[in-house]
């Protein structure tokens, strides 16, 4: 295995880890993003889909973009309110 793949392979095992422990979930997560985009995507797809079950509540949804972007920097928040969707 090479220095890469080990490196994925250890975000996951330390997210695997913590979140069994409960403890460190947000800097596992945190690093499984940043090693690991692409099982980051596959998670968080299947969080949502778990999370937001066909024909459920839109203003959960709502709800969860709205913190998402609260969360971010500003300078990134001001960024995204300039992107329009046309739709």
């Amino acid at each position: 295995m090479d220095d890469l793949e080990s490196v994925k392979a250890e975000a996951v095992a330390s997210l695997r880890t913590a979140l069994m422990s409960g403890f460190g979930v947000d800097a596992a997560l945190r690093r499984a993003f940043y090693r690991s985009p692409l099982f980051s995507g596959m998670l968080f797809a299947e969080v949502v889909h778990r999370r937001f079950v066909p024909g459920g509540d839109v203003r959960e949804v709502t709800a969860l973009t709205a913190r998402i972007r609260a969360a971010r920097p500003r300078r990134i928040r001001r960024r995204f309110r300039r992107v329009r969707l046309n739709w």
